[in-house]
């Protein structure tokens, strides 16, 4: 339980930077902005809510724009200078990039239940990843205490893209490796994965053997740790 609540703290993060960066006014007062950063943080873990109590599309795509609906009508009761649509949108994207693609990128997630049960992954980050999480404190900081500090925002957002990219293109160039290194034997499956020493690690399983081991995120130095038959 404890460990779910430190890993829903990105979903929290980015949700909170989002919800700042385009809902908040100059003007606006501290309790304001607290009373926002509050509210997003119940919406950008609505989805986590709905599974708990038993409902398993929470994170399902076509779901998103109508939470984002919801909190949008709710919220409009408590700040009316926000046009519902606006906040439709900003509470939709803070579910899906603040929850749903976080989760992607993560541990997985069903993106079109009940349609298809299959959960779909693309594992770039653990989402225990200390440093991830002291960089979004800090930014939600900047963004919350200094008036001008939009452009801080956008400049910590675009800093997140920047590593999922290199994240991303690390990770299909370590695939692509290994699928060359044992394609001769009959490749079934690579998987790969972030691990504790902001690397990767690996599993390759064959028709004969199942081989696991780490990388290095610029993939120069794969190394072998076990190689047992299947």
């Amino acid at each position: 339980m404890l460990l779910h609540l430190f890993a829903s703290f990105p979903h929290l993060l980015i949700g909170a930077i989002i919800a700042l960066l385009i809902l908040v006014n100059s003007n606006d007062s501290f309790k304001e902005k607290l009373f926002l950063v509050v509210f997003t943080c119940f919406v950008v873990i609505s989805p986590d809510i709905l599974k708990i109590m038993g409902i398993l599309f929470g994170h399902s795509l076509w779901l998103a724009p109508i939470l984002g609906l919801t909190f949008a009508l709710l919220y409009s009761i408590k700040n009316k200078n926000i046009k519902i649509t606006k906040s439709w949108f900003v509470f939709t994207l803070v579910i899906l990039f603040g929850h749903i693609f976080i989760d992607y990128i993560g541990n997985g997630v069903r993106l079109f239940y009940p349609f298809v049960r299959e959960e779909f992954e693309f594992s770039l980050i653990m989402k225990l990843n200390f440093f991830i999480i002291l960089f979004l404190v800090l930014s939600l900081v900047f963004v919350f205490f200094n008036k001008k500090s939009k452009s801080i925002g956008i400049a910590s957002l675009s800093v997140l893209l920047l590593l999922f990219s290199i994240l991303t293109v690390s990770k299909i160039h370590l695939e692509h490796s290994l699928n060359e290194e044992y394609k001769s034997e009959g490749i079934n499956m690579v998987i790969t994965y972030p691990n504790d020493n902001f690397g990767w690690g690996f599993q390759v399983r064959t028709e004969k053997t199942i081989i696991t081991g780490e990388s290095s995120i610029n993939t120069t130095n794969i190394q072998v740790q076990t190689k047992r038959e299947n």
